[in-house]
């Protein structure tokens, strides 16, 4: 019991590393030692481990046969709260093949075992698979009517990750539909939740959206623009830091909104300054970064570019 124990919880430590072949091989090794012990309960827990991390990594033939066998198990022995977690990674499974028919179904039976069983944060999970699962098909009604039920059952229990996921949800059913005020509403109360409890993926998520809606987009060139045209000023007052610091902020800014133009000009900029400023590997790859995107505009690369890279060439060769 002991050694399959560790086996499992090695499984999860090398999973959240993305080590996946070492955590498939330490998952199945405690499913082998859990089966001939018979501990059913260790077994199917074994497999969902497994079954995550066949999903984490595509596999998803692969990813459904242990589901479906950990379900099977948790069934058997009459674990309500195992069989309702293995239909929901199964309905994940189903989604992500665009098999909705299945996942739709998968969510259901999931929401309503957890419903029963009164797991509250598992239920409003299902809810929020099954509005993705919805978004998914256009379907903005039902998806919107999903991710509310999942926003209440979050907010009420206090999970603040789950309520900013949520709304996250509704915001990009809205913005499917072009409600873009009611997106941006929803999408600025995700926003600040995510901020709130440090959470640097939701945040950068929903700020990504954000930078999306018409009305956001203005208001992000603008400030880009007049951050870029401080940069050229720093740099002309031989103040490189600072214009490097504005040259970057302002690169970001153009990237949020895809303003490829933008971020080829803040990247020049940003040659400019690493060159003047003998940081020749940073002033490498930003030029690299802005002759990729000239490329895919299908323009020349920029005149500062092409001389500054000249100049590293003649540099290097002297050296």
């Amino acid at each position: 019991m002991g050694v399959a124990n560790a086996l499992f919880g090695l499984g999860n430590i090398y999973r959240a590393q993305s080590r996946y072949r070492e955590a498939e091989k330490a998952f199945m090794g405690s499913h082998k030692i859990y089966s001939r012990i018979g501990d059913d309960l260790g077994a199917a827990n074994a497999l969902h481990g497994l079954g995550i991390t066949y999903h984490a990594q595509s596999k998803y033939r692969e990813a459904e046969k242990t589901f479906i066998d950990a379900h099977e198990i948790h069934s058997r022995i009459g674990n309500d709260l195992g069989a309702a977690n293995a239909v929901h990674s199964l309905g994940g499974i189903y989604r992500a093949q665009s098999r909705y028919r299945e996942a739709e179904k998968a969510f259901m039976d999931a929401h309503e075992i957890q419903s029963r069983i009164g797991d509250d944060l598992g239920a409003a999970n299902a809810l929020r698979g099954l509005g993705k699962t919805y978004r998914a098909q256009s379907r903005y009604q039902e998806a919107e009517k999903a991710f509310m039920g999942a926003h209440e059952i979050h907010s009420r229990i206090g999970n603040d990750l789950g309520t900013a996921n949520a709304l996250l949800g509704m915001g990009n059913t809205y913005q499917a539909q072009s409600r873009d005020a009611e997106a941006e509403n929803v999408l600025n109360a995700a926003h600040k939740i995510y901020s709130h409890i440090g959470d640097s993926l939701g945040t950068e998520s929903a700020l990504g959206m954000l930078a999306t809606l018409p009305s956001n987009q203005d208001d992000i060139r603008r400030e880009a623009t007049k951050v870029f045209s401080l940069g050229v000023l720093y740099s002309r007052q031989h103040r490189h830091d600072e214009a490097e610091k504005c040259f970057a902020e302002a690169r970001v800014a153009y990237a949020r909104i895809a303003d490829k133009e933008g971020e080829a000009k803040a990247l020049n900029g940003l040659v400019g300054v690493y060159a003047l400023q003998r940081k020749f590997a940073a002033a490498r790859a930003a030029c690299v970064e802005a002759r990729q995107i000239y490329t895919q505009m299908g323009q020349l690369t920029s005149v500062i570019c092409a001389a500054v890279g000249a100049l590293l060439q003649a540099w290097e060769q002297s050296m």
